[in-house]
């Protein structure tokens, strides 16, 4: 349970491309704070840790209350009590149908942004692999549509995780603290400073099984299992996908070796400054 009370929940992308999905609908009897826990721990259970067991939490009865005190009450603040009664019930009834349609509207317009966005998420995707595969021909230009579709991809991440941007404080505070908008500025740094060829590897990593792990998701949902994609594809990036965290862990590696080189292009003036700070506070960030 210790592991479960620190996870982040406002950061975790899964999570939070999981909650968008969902429709907690407040109404009269239901504890909203309650189902979101339940959520929560089934998702956890499935995605983080199986062997967690969490404990039953008993619901106490409301307290006892005496026969004479019960009819002395009943007997003075009948008419009062009804009335309350009818007007809380009649506030909690309009707030549940309230909350019910912002949360159904949300929703439905969280699904339609993200319909819209993956189509362009995909083409960036594979577009900077394909580019990837070319930097050897093109050289700067190659590498400059990388860091294009890395701002694109990471862009589309952040609108398809928390929708439009809003005027709200906690909005901005999970937009800035997301990893991909780090990305977004440190691409952007790159951008003005010489081709670093270590870059390239990270984020063809990234790019390769952030697109194989939403495919082997997304084809068995779109094409019957006997159609000629399913068979021929489905299979190939299942195994492809399997190698995902040894490329994870190798990508990290790879983010943490170019802090000292950066270093030391930096004292031989062939990079700003700026790049180093910026990669300082990416790197303090993830790790």
């Amino acid at each position: 349970m210790e592991e479960y009370n620190k996870f982040d929940w406002k950061t975790n992308e899964k999570w939070l491309q999981y909650f968008v999905n969902i429709d907690i609908v407040s109404a009269p009897g239901v504890d909203t704070e309650l189902a979101l826990e339940r959520v929560k721990r089934r998702w956890y259970k499935k995605h983080v840790d199986p062997n967690i067991e969490f404990p039953v939490e008993a619901v106490p009865d409301p307290p006892e209350e005496s026969a004479a005190n019960r009819s002395s009450s009943t007997n003075t603040s009948s008419s009062t009590s009804s009335n309350t009664n009818s007007n809380r019930n009649s506030s909690t009834t309009n707030n549940a149908s309230y909350n019910a349609s912002q949360n159904t509207t949300y929703n439905a317009n969280q699904n339609t942004l993200k319909n819209i966005l993956y189509y362009p998420w995909l083409v960036a995707n594979v577009f900077l692999l394909l580019n990837s595969l070319v930097l050897i021909y093109f050289g700067d230009l190659s590498y400059r549509y990388i860091l294009y579709c890395t701002i694109t991809t990471c862009l589309i991440n952040l609108l398809t995780i928390y929708g439009l941007p809003q005027l709200n404080k906690e909005y901005w505070i999970r937009i800035i603290t997301n990893d991909s908008t780090y990305y977004i500025l440190l691409s952007l740094v790159l951008m003005s400073n010489p081709m670093i060829l270590l870059v390239v590897p990270i984020l063809t990593i990234y790019a390769l099984f952030n697109l194989t792990s939403n495919l082997v998701e997304v084809l068995p949902r779109r094409f019957p299992s006997n159609h000629p994609i399913n068979v021929k594809f489905t299979s190939k990036l299942f195994l492809l996908n399997a190698l995902s965290m040894p490329a994870y862990y190798g990508a990290a590696w790879l983010e943490v070796s170019l802090f000292p080189f950066l270093f030391v292009t930096v004292l031989l003036g062939q990079n700003s400054i700026l790049l180093f700070f910026m990669y300082w506070q990416f790197i303090s960030q993830r790790y």
